[in-house]
């Protein structure tokens, strides 16, 4: 399963890191931070 995260963080060019919070069941656009944007 954190494969498939992977897989989406880094299609949106998102550090690792950020994949600790794609994985809630929220949509990551929501929970972006703004340090990425």
């Amino acid at each position: 399963m954190k494969a498939i995260f992977n897989v989406r963080a880094t299609a949106n060019g998102k550090p690792p890191l950020d994949d600790v919070r794609v994985i809630e069941p929220r949509p990551s656009r929501t929970k972006q931070p703004p340090t990425t944007g």
